[in-house]
């Protein structure tokens, strides 16, 4: 449930990426046809666009489907930059652009993906100003390359801590937090999807309701630490009988239980 809820985080971030892409492509690309008039410059904007506009038509659905069109993104957005890297002149330096790259792809790819498109781009980059027609200063490739890998560690940094968060966020937002089982809540959902998965693999489903009889006395001779005590007991002895992977336990409210 929590990776999950990490991979809608990046989902969204991928939907929101391309909206703003389209958004200032096509601008762009019509500030290049009708006012600079460098229309070979103006069709990589546009050819852009229309990716990021077919894209975000695929990924319409902020959903986990979603992210398999994130290496797609990444690798075009990276050939964009790339190219204005090497187009950049004393006139209009555009390198500077390539320093989003780490920023844009860190939050929508796989963790075990981050640090092979960073360095990737930056093996891309440095090439790049070295090869271009106006090459630049070793001095200033180290330089430009360095900036571009610290932005880079950040960003992985940043992007992981905020994952971390999100995972936190989820797990409190499913579990009980006397119990240490799944909440009411979860219960709903998890019912949800595995009628339907019962339905599609017609197969049977069990749910237990349980009760604790008598818990209210308990409460009044004892106290309500004791019987805080009690549904710990029981929560964690359900837990040690949840062992198939299909086992689910839960606290319905006050004294009842869902397995």
């Amino acid at each position: 449930m929590t990776r999950y809820s990490v991979h809608r985080f990046r989902a969204a971030v991928l939907h929101m990426y391309l909206r703003i892409s389209v958004t200032l492509a096509f601008p762009l690309s019509l500030v290049y046809f009708l006012f600079i008039a460098t229309p070979d410059k103006g069709l990589v904007p546009l050819s852009f666009a229309s990716f990021t506009l077919w894209l975000r038509w695929r990924t319409r659905h902020d959903s986990e489907e979603s992210l398999r069109y994130a290496g797609w993104f990444a690798l075009v957005v990276m050939c964009l930059m790339l190219y204005g890297a090497y187009v950049s002149n004393a006139h209009l330096h555009q390198e500077v652009w390539m320093m989003i790259f780490p920023l844009a792809v860190a939050p929508i790819v796989a963790a075990r993906e981050r640090l092979v498109w960073i360095v990737v781009g930056a093996v891309s980059f440095a090439s790049v100003v070295m090869l271009r027609p106006d090459p630049v200063s070793a001095i200033s490739a180290f330089v430009f390359v360095s900036a571009y890998l610290t932005l880079g560690f950040i960003a992985l940094m940043l992007v992981r801590h905020n994952e971390q968060n999100i995972e936190r966020l989820a797990h409190l937002s499913i579990v009980d937090p006397l119990t240490k089982v799944y909440n009411r809540g979860h219960l709903k959902d998890m019912l949800v999807s595995e009628i339907n998965r019962s339905r599609r693999n017609k197969q049977s489903l069990t749910l237990i309701m349980l009760d604790i009889d008598y818990f209210k006395m308990l409460n009044d001779n004892y106290g309500h630490v004791f019987g805080d005590s009690v549904l710990e007991q029981v929560a964690a002895a359900l837990k040690q009988t949840a062992q198939r992977a299909g086992d689910f336990v839960f606290r319905y409210g006050g004294r009842s239980f869902a397995y």
